[in-house]
């Protein structure tokens, strides 16, 4: 799902959900072209620049965005969302494939943990209503 896509169902799940209503989210944040290949790292896709990433995983034919959790979660507390829970998956050999790998300019201002989630499930509660 494209980036504004995921900004607009945020901000439409804001709008919709009663008071109290809780957000919830199952994310893959992994290369998807691992399920198909396991030769290919769940990190892999990192450390393309966005040019070469937007023919690889960025088209109509096969669309994967690169966001991160603390991106989801970034755009969550942006919409006034309070974050319940937060369960994310680090495997230890992605983890060090990400200390040791070039990844790109987009993905430098990360931490290594951060770039290593490979999935996350995130519950939240909209703690204020749009007007």
């Amino acid at each position: 799902m494209p980036e504004a896509k995921i900004l607009s169902l945020i901000r439409e799940a804001r709008r919709v959900l009663k008071s109290g209503g809780i957000f919830y989210a199952l994310i893959g944040l992994h290369d998807h072209f691992h399920n198909f290949d396991k030769r290919v790292s769940k990190v892999n896709f990192l450390r393309y620049p966005e040019w070469q990433w937007a023919l690889i995983g960025k088209n109509r034919i096969s669309y994967h965005n690169r966001l991160r959790e603390c991106d989801f979660l970034n755009a969550l507390s942006q919409n006034g969302a309070e974050n319940l829970v937060v369960n994310n998956v680090i495997d230890p050999p992605d983890l060090d494939r990400v200390r040791s790998m070039r990844v790109a300019n987009r993905f430098r201002r990360y931490t290594s943990s951060q770039l290593a989630v490979t999935r996350s499930e995130i519950a939240a509660k909209f703690t204020n209503r749009p007007a």
